[in-house]
């Protein structure tokens, strides 16, 4: 499924988010 796609993409730019996705804006 995409969705799990983009959930598993959006939890792995959480996790690193200087992994270059930009899906997740930086709090800092």
């Amino acid at each position: 499924m995409w969705l799990n796609a983009k959930i598993g993409l959006y939890l792995d730019d959480l996790a690193n988010p200087k992994n270059g996705l930009n899906l997740v804006p930086n709090p800092l």
